[in-house]
């Protein structure tokens, strides 16, 4: 299931099995099923968060609603993100799980505090400088 959502103030964007509370700005999230198609029974979830992001040094301007560059200006890596700050919440038969922020290679650097209540593990992104979040056990 998808939704799509133009985020003018914080609010409230909710699917079948997740609901993401953000604040103004760009953002694209996704939450996918690793081994299974069903999220809500699923024993191990990807969720990726994505804003802006640019190439360091790229040198881009806006035309209208295009972000415009010549090719030399493309920049270089690494790339410059902007963080997305959510409350997720994530509708799961599985009370166990926990929350691991990933860095590019998909290896974990961090846990992410999270709490299971009532079938929804409630947990924030944004403050690990990462765009992946591994969910399970």
């Amino acid at each position: 299931m998808h939704r799509y959502s133009q985020i003018g103030g914080p609010t409230t964007v909710a699917c079948t099995n997740l609901s993401v509370d953000l604040t103004p700005g760009f953002a694209v999230i996704a939450l996918s099923s690793v081994p299974t198609p069903s999220i809500q029974t699923s024993h191990e979830l990807l969720l990726t968060t994505v804003g802006r992001a640019y190439a360091t040094e790229m040198k881009a301007w806006k035309q209208g609603k295009w972000l415009l560059c010549k090719p030399n200006t493309l920049g270089k890596a690494p790339m410059l993100l902007e963080p997305i700050r959510a409350v997720i919440r994530v509708r799961t038969t599985e009370p166990g799980f926990s929350v691991w922020a990933l860095d590019a290679n998909g290896r974990p650097t961090a846990g992410v505090p999270s709490r299971y209540d009532n079938g929804t593990l409630t947990f924030e992104v944004g403050a690990h400088q990462t765009m992946y979040y591994r969910i399970g056990r």
